[in-house]
C-alpha cells in the first residue's frame, strides 16, 4: 500500500529533540513522563502534546501537509530559587524553541516547525492547578515549584524516510 499523502509524528518528538539539543551539557533533565523519584531529576522540563481545545487549537488550512498542535512545557525545580529557576528555564526553552523554528531544524521522524505562537505564558501553577483526572502531581518533592507554558506550532511533516511508525502498511524502519 502507497500512501499519498505525507505521515506525521506526534509533536512531543520534536519539542523533546530541540530542548534536549538545547540543554546537551548542561545539569537539565528533559523528558516526557514523571520519574519514579521526582526528587533525583529535578531540574526537570517535560514535554507533552496537549489536547486543550479552545480559540488556541486552530487548525491548518490544509491538514495533509501542515499540522497545528499543543505542546504542553512543565518545569519542576526545587531550592530556595525554584520559583525563579522555574521562569529561568522556561524562558531558556521558549528561546530553544524559537531558535528551532527560525533555523528550520528538521527532526527526523519529528518534522519541522512553520510557525509558533505562545498561547499561555509560563506561569507558576499548584501542583494540581491544571491535573486533570487523578491529581498528577500530589507527591512532589517539598519546596518544589512547578511552572507551566503552552504553545501553539505549525508543524510540516517529516522526512518520509525517517518515519518509524511501524503500524503504516509498507513502514519497515
Amino acid at each position: 500500500m502507497t500512501t499519498i499523502y505525507p505521515a506525521f509524528a506526534p509533536v512531543h518528538r520534536i519539542g523533546l529533540h530541540v530542548i534536549r539539543d538545547w540543554f546537551a551539557g548542561m545539569d537539565v533533565n528533559v523528558g516526557s513522563r514523571i520519574p519514579a523519584d521526582m526528587s533525583d531529576a529535578l531540574p526537570l522540563v517535560m514535554v507533552r502534546a496537549d489536547r486543550r481545545s479552545g480559540g488556541e487549537t486552530r487548525r491548518a488550512d490544509d491538514e495533509r501537509f501542515l499540522r497545528s498542535n499543543l505542546l504542553t512545557i512543565e518545569t519542576f525545580t526545587t531550592g530556595l530559587n525554584a520559583e525563579n529557576d522555574g521562569y529561568d528555564l522556561q524562558e531558556s526553552v521558549r528561546l530553544a524553541l524559537l531558535s528551532a523554528w527560525r533555523n528550520q531544524v528538521n527532526v527526523p521522524d519529528g518534522g519541522s516547525i512553520s510557525s509558533i505562537t505562545t498561547t499561555s505564558q509560563a506561569s507558576l501553577v499548584s501542583d494540581y492547578a491544571t491535573s486533570t483526572g487523578v491529581v498528577q502531581y500530589a507527591s512532589l518533592p517539598k519546596g518544589a515549584a512547578r511552572t507551566e507554558s503552552i504553545y501553539q506550532l505549525y508543524v510540516r511533516p517529516p522526512d518520509q524516510a525517517t518515519i518509524s511508525n511501524r503500524f503504516i502498511p509498507g513502514n519497515t524502519l
